[in-house]
């Protein structure tokens, strides 16, 4: 196994916290709209697709709070929303509350074993847990349920170069990029590991995809 080198590791584990997540839409809402939301979910305290719905709509108005209260409101309800625990993990995991958000992820994959995004995310949580076996599992259980899953694929080359395994690495980002031609950051994390390789030419023809594709990556 390679010994992983520190400027490599610190890149990846940056880009890695921008790994694709399952997520509600982003679309923003007003307040007003918001509390239409509210006032329904109040109404029918006891209908767990009301507080989904209001679990949404805090989200796309930026209420993280009130997201969050809202899913916890679903799942207390209705333990068997799959949907909801995966989003009360996001809402953990970007806290950094890592723990929480395996706890959810689990509870989402226990209710919904074919759930790849849930598994993705799981795998996300274990990495930045440093559980890498456990991450690895997770993720290669995203990519069983959905072969063409780019992110996990990616996500999975970002474990294993953590770990200095730098040819699985690269096949991995290899796949990504082979099943999403546009991903920038896959072809930048398969240029770092190429040029851990010493496969200098691979890495160099990586890196200019990437910076064609997203020229911020090149600063």
């Amino acid at each position: 196994m390679n010994r992983p080198l520190p400027l490599l590791i610190s890149i990846l584990a940056l880009l890695a916290t921008l790994s694709p997540l399952t997520a509600a839409s982003t679309t923003t809402i007003t307040a007003k709209e918001l509390k239409r939301y509210v006032d329904y979910a109040n109404a029918h305290n006891g209908d767990a697709r009301a507080w989904y719905d209001l679990a949404i709509a805090a989200k796309r108005a930026g209420q993280t709070d009130v997201e969050k209260a809202a899913l916890e409101r679903v799942v207390g309800i209705n333990a068997m929303s799959a949907k909801a625990w995966n989003n009360l993990g996001l809402l953990h995991f970007k806290s950094h509350h890592y723990p929480e958000a395996f706890d959810c992820y689990r509870k989402a994959v226990t209710v919904n074993d074919k759930y790849a995004g849930a598994w993705l995310n799981l795998g996300n949580t274990c990495r930045a847990m440093k559980r890498y076996n456990d991450a690895v599992e997770a993720y290669k259980r995203a990519i069983t349920i959905n072969p063409r899953f780019a992110g996990a694929w990616y996500s999975l080359g970002n474990c294993y170069a953590s770990q200095g395994k730098y040819p699985d690495a690269r096949e991995c980002f290899l796949s990504a990029v082979k099943i999403e031609p546009t991903y920038s950051r896959a072809w930048y994390s398969l240029s770092l590991v190429r040029k851990a390789l010493g496969e200098n030419i691979e890495a160099d023809a990586a890196m200019k995809r990437a910076v064609q594709l997203e020229p911020n990556l090149a600063k």
